[in-house]
């Protein structure tokens, strides 16, 4: 993708043709190539000391405000910058800050990924997941502007379907289809605006 000769901050200086590629920088030593993945590096500079990439660790934090309302924080390089809430089924919001552009992330204590979301123009917008401690998918959907929009599962600890739901902005919309461990379809409700029909 872009190939020059920088250093790589944290200790490797003058390397030679160093070329950046999706996930990793390449670069020669002893006419070996020699891979780094990027969430290694904190920052590439070239020559003349310009910033050719620069890692940028977006994470979240979940807690408790008050007595039941759950708050996400939001995170730059440890830095907070913004907090959120959802405050009905399928849909989020900003209540504090801004939240840059990018995919955030929360973990298990383990370092597994509990959740990620996608943000866009200060708003939930993009895929989510969330995932069990064991990192099997617990939910996934799609946000537009903070509102669920199209369809949105739910999966049980053993990896098989437990339930999916049209939605459109924010309200169930559509078949929604709840399943048993085993696979076998539990129920099927209809939704127009949210109300069950």
């Amino acid at each position: 993708d872009s190939t020059g000769n920088g250093s790589v901050r944290g200790g490797l200086e003058n390397l030679e043709n160093l070329r950046e590629f999706e996930n990793v920088f390449l670069y020669e030593r002893n006419t070996r190539n020699i891979s780094i993945p990027k969430d290694r590096i904190q920052k590439v500079v070239d020559d003349n000391g310009s910033i050719v990439f620069e890692f940028i660790l977006r994470t979240m934090k979940q807690h408790t405000e008050n007595t039941n309302t759950v708050v996400f924080d939001f995170f730059i390089n440890d830095q907070s910058v913004a907090a959120g809430e959802w405050y009905d089924e399928g849909k989020f919001r900003i209540i504090r800050g801004s939240v840059p552009d990018g995919i955030y992330y929360e973990h298990y204590p383990s370092g597994r990924v509990k959740r990620e979301y996608t943000f866009n123009n200060n708003n939930l917008s993009g895929p989510c997941k969330e995932f069990y401690a064991s990192s099997v998918v617990e939910r996934e959907s799609t946000m537009k502007n903070g509102l669920e929009n199209g369809l949105s599962k739910n999966y049980h600890q053993n990896g098989n379907l437990k339930g999916e739901a049209n939605f459109s902005n924010g309200e169930k919309d559509g078949i929604t289809k709840l399943y048993y461990e085993s696979g076998s379809v539990r129920s099927i409700m209809s939704f127009s605006k949210g109300k069950v029909v």
